[in-house]
This record gives C-alpha cells, sequence and structure tokens, in this order.
C-alpha cells in the first residue's frame, strides 16, 4: 500500500530545514555574548587609555620642574614613558602612550634646564569616528536589505523568524520603515562622533546614540533565539557588529 502524506501543508510556509541543536544554540550565545564584553571591556580600556594620557599632558605646564613631572607621570595606571628608560627629571625629551589604546594617543614633552619647555598631545586614531563610519556604512547596507523585503526581492526568510518565504504586506510594511530607522541611527551615530554637525547639543545624540546600542544588543537576543538558520548567519554577526560599534561611539567623550 502506497503511503501518503497527512500532514496539512503550512499557509506560511515552513520554517527552514535542520534548526540549530540546543547545544549549537548555547556555543553561539556564549560565543556572542564574549564578543560583545570583550568589545566592552577594550572599549573602556582604550577611551580610558586616551583619558589618561591627555590629563597627565595637560598637567606638565611649562616651567614646571622635573622632580614634580616624575612625581605626576608616577602616578600613571596606563600611560608608560617611551622610551622606557628615560630619567624624565633631566631628559631634553620623552613621549609617554599607552598600550591600552595602541600608542594612539601620544603626548610630547620637552624640557630644558631641568624644567618643561612645552607639552603637546595628539591622537593618531580617531576611534569613534572610525567606528562610526563602520556601522554607518553596515547599516546603510542594512537599509538596502530591508528594503530588499519591503520589495520581495529579498527571501523573508531571512527575517522576522524566518516563518514567511515572501512577507505579507504587514511584514512588508514594518521592513520599509525599518529601512527608513537604520539610517536615522546611522545619522545619529555619525553625530555623535561628530563627523557631521547638524544639531547643537550633545545630550539627546548621547542618549539616542546609547538607545541605538540597546536596541541592537536586543536584536542580537532575537537572532540568537531564531528557528531560522538564515536569520541567524545573517542577523548574528551584524548585531554583534553594532553592539560593539555602537558602544565605541557612545561611550566616546
Amino acid at each position: 500500500m502506497k503511503a501518503t502524506n497527512s500532514m496539512p501543508p503550512d499557509p506560511a510556509g515552513s520554517t527552514d530545514p535542520s534548526p540549530p541543536s540546543v547545544r549549537q544554540r548555547a556555543i553561539t550565545a556564549c560565543l556572542a555574548v564574549f564578543l560583545v564584553v570583550a568589545g566592552a571591556l577594550a572599549t573602556v580600556g582604550w577611551y580610558e587609555a586616551d583619558k589618561e594620557v591627555r590629563i597627565l599632558c595637560g598637567l606638565l605646564t611649562t616651567g614646571m620642574p622635573g622632580a614634580e613631572v616624575t612625581r605626576i607621570l608616577g602616578t600613571a595606571e596606563l600611560a608608560r614613558v617611551r622610551p622606557a628608560d628615560a630619567d624624565v627629571a633631566t631628559a631634553s625629551a620623552f613621549t609617554f602612550d599607552a598600550v591600552a589604546n595602541l600608542r594612539s594617543s601620544r603626548c610630547a614633552v620637552s624640557l630644558a634646564g631641568a624644567a618643561v619647555t612645552g607639552s603637546a598631545f595628539t591622537r593618531t586614531v580617531p576611534l569613534e569616528r572610525v567606528a562610526a563610519m563602520m556601522a554607518a556604512s553596515l547599516l546603510l547596507l542594512l537599509s538596502g536589505f530591508q528594503v530588499g523585503l519591503a520589495t520581495g526581492r529579498v527571501s523573508g526568510r531571512m527575517a522576522w523568524g524566518g516563518r514567511f518565504e515572501t512577507l505579507p504586506r504587514g511584514y512588508r510594511r514594518a521592513s520599509a520603515a525599518a529601512a527608513a530607522l537604520v539610517l536615522v541611527m546611522g545619522w545619529v551615530l555619525l553625530e555623535r562622533a561628530e563627523v557631521v554637525d547638524l544639531v547643537e547639543g550633545d545630550g539627546a545624540i548621547h542618549a539616542a546614540a546609547w538607545a541605538i546600542t540597546a536596541f541592537f544588543l536586543l536584536s542580537m537576543a532575537g537572532n540568537l533565539a531564531s528557528a531560522s538558520p538564515a536569520e541567524r548567519r545573517l542577523g548574528i554577526p551584524v548585531t554583534i557588529a553594532m553592539v560593539i560599534l555602537g558602544c565605541v561611539v557612545a561611550y566616546s567623550g
């Protein structure tokens, strides 16, 4: 007797085959959390190193005795004098920087007669601007992806839980709105990093940058919980990157 399939078809379309196992989900979740925490800690370390070098450099005023310079630099937790064997009380010139931000913040100090004659702080890598431009580029691509979902040119399996091959009208409208929203997010991050300067006052922009970071953190959790392999493959890396980049931009200043 010929066997037949008695299961009724799913009008919305079945979800992607081979959903991830519990073990795979746990490994992916642990990796995602590790990357986010590591990114957050690296961000804090970077900006704290930058702040320490900048503050110490500002304290080394013209005419300050070399002995006082030695005392001030002795309070440093992250900054280190270059060359390491320099005697800052008697040297004619030296610099100090911090490994925690890849020595991108540096203070050059000149002395004459065992007294400071000048100090100059420089930054070679404006991390918040680099991160903001990377985030804005990623959000531009994400906006295009949402437009593709809204117009039906991108498979619905890659978003909204992967429940639909072709999104229903309501979901398409939501994707169209999301396309516009992520462009606004990109502008906020660029504004926060001072890549663009269209509004006065930083308080609201600062809060919005943290809100964007929190939004993508929640989105990451949603992608980790998704039953759609296609959505997980795309969404998890994107949201991890946006959480880290958002943290870099929001924490700056």
